[in-house]
């Protein structure tokens, strides 16, 4: 009878170790993306993960012209390297018509301007934003988070917001092996993502 019971708790617990991973697995819709904005090809779908894609307005379109970008790269990583990942995504909304693309350094300067105090290597906060919106008007923020997973695997994950609100209109990210080149094999294709979206390019499926 005590055997029996100690056989009936470790299946009790098996099942609830099981119930626990399925509930922690990544569940998001399958991504369907109609152009290739950046000859790079698209990324591969069973990687691409998005989580919010706002539908796209007239609103939206006229944000998307004036772009203030910010781009996070791994602690420890060489000088040259960040500053080609940076140019990479700079270069991307180049691309896709963005007219004023603003890093964080041309943000404080206008918002100092205004009377927003900086100490050393502050990032401009959510809440003063919009007061870069008096020179600026609407604009998106965009979050590009590059980082590592394990082995040569990295990762992209890519935030934009709306100026007024702070509100997160687009999630997604892309992960892949690098054999060659980062900026083809997983920048472009996670730009992309971001790309198709804005564009009203994009399609999640269940």
């Amino acid at each position: 009878m005590k055997r029996r019971k100690i056989l009936l708790t470790g299946l009790v617990l098996l099942n609830l170790g099981l119930g626990g991973c399925a509930t922690q697995s990544r569940t998001m819709p399958m991504v369907e993306l109609a152009k290739d904005f950046f000859g790079s090809g698209l990324p591969n779908e069973n990687r691409a993960f998005v989580s919010i894609a706002d539908p796209i307005t007239e609103a939206t379109a006229v944000r998307a012209k004036v772009v203030f970008y910010r781009v996070s790269t791994p602690p420890g990583i060489r000088p040259e390297s960040r500053e080609q990942h940076v140019a990479t995504v700079l270069n991307a909304l180049q691309r896709l018509g963005v007219r004023r693309p603003i890093s964080s350094s041309e943000l404080q300067t206008l918002l100092q301007a205004r009377g927003v105090k900086f100490s050393f290597d502050r990032e401009p906060d959510p809440s003063e934003w919009p007061l870069a919106e008096i020179e600026l008007g609407p604009f998106l923020v965009l979050n590009v988070d590059y980082g590592f997973l394990y082995g040569s695997r990295r990762y992209v994950r890519i935030q934009a917001q709306d100026s007024t609100q702070g509100r997160v209109l687009f999630d997604g990210s892309y992960d892949t092996i690098i054999w060659n080149d980062v900026r083809g094999e997983l920048f472009y294709p996670a730009m992309n993502l971001y790309a198709n979206w804005i564009n009203d390019k994009l399609r999640l499926r269940p």
